[in-house]
């Protein structure tokens, strides 16, 4: 500004002390510790996708175990399955991710 020859102010700009603000430090969230698979899963239901499958499914259900095994299963509906049961997964079936 003074090689312009415009006038300094002295004064401290509000929107210039936000927009040069800085954030605090935060710690990230800590690692859950799990002892056995299945102790803490993570879900996740997508669609509809297109084509639908021969069987009419345009939903599908993610499911990741916090050792990362995974199991995918598509849906006719967006409602999730009631029971596990209803999902026909075997712990032996699941695939790492």
């Amino acid at each position: 500004m003074k090689i312009l020859g415009l006038p300094l102010s002295k004064e401290r700009c509000t929107i210039c002390m936000e927009a040069k603000g800085t954030r605090c430090s935060f710690s990230p969230t800590p690692i859950p510790r799990t002892k056995k698979i299945g102790e803490l899963i993570y879900c996740d239901i997508g669609g509809p996708i297109t084509p639908t499958s021969k069987d009419g499914e345009k939903y599908y259900l993610t499911i990741i175990d916090y050792d990362e095994n995974g199991e995918s299963k598509t849906l006719t509906s967006k409602e999730p399955p009631s029971t596990s049961k209803e999902l026909e997964i075997e712990p032996s079936s699941s695939s790492k991710i």
